[in-house]
């Protein structure tokens, strides 16, 4: 018997989370407190994904619940082979909406809704990167700020746990108005 591939396990994770129908639609978030977590799965490096609950409608995390977390407990109560914590950080846009959002998932004292699968090859070298840097996923966001700018948000822009909070706010944030100012121009 062959293994599963990368696709044909980013396909099954989707058929499995996905709950048909169920949209996230939010307004006014920009300031709003959010984390994701991810659980690692599958057979070999070559085929590993990267399921993503995020807490952007599901909870208002804090620091010290994120805090909490324990990586390892985690991918074990889930039999996973890992478990990726992307840490609290604020929304830099003013509007969020999923057009696909899966099933609920709750992680220590964090609740978050599935949004999405991504290779996880790709999310960690994503994660190792210096800059942090950006990886697509695959679910049908959007989001968007009130100067009418739409953002790619097909992506998971990747936490930093080495940098403050505060720094991280103030990076992203400068990051949005690049983001912004280009589409816009």
């Amino acid at each position: 018997m062959t293994e599963a591939s990368l696709e044909q396990n980013l396909t099954a994770a989707r058929d499995e989370h996905l709950v048909p129908g169920r949209e996230i639609h939010m307004q006014d978030m920009r300031g709003h407190r959010f984390c994701q977590v991810g659980l690692i799965t599958g057979t070999s490096q070559d085929n590993a994904i990267a399921n993503i609950w995020s807490t952007a409608d599901a909870c208002d995390p804090t620091p010290e619940q994120f805090d909490a977390l324990d990586a390892g407990a985690i991918a074990d109560e889930n039999r996973a082979l890992g478990a990726w914590l992307n840490p609290v950080r604020h929304w830099m846009s003013d509007r969020l909406d999923i057009g696909e959002a899966g099933d609920d998932k709750t992680f220590g004292d964090i609740t978050g809704t599935w949004t999405g699968v991504v290779g996880a090859a790709a999310l960690m070298q994503a994660t190792e990167a210096s800059p942090p840097t950006t990886v697509r996923m695959t679910h049908s966001a959007k989001q968007s700020c009130n100067c009418g700018a739409q953002l790619p948000s097909i992506m998971i822009c990747v936490g930093r746990t080495d940098i403050p909070s505060s720094a991280r706010f103030i990076a992203s944030s400068v990051a949005c108005r690049m983001l912004i100012a280009s589409i816009s121009s």
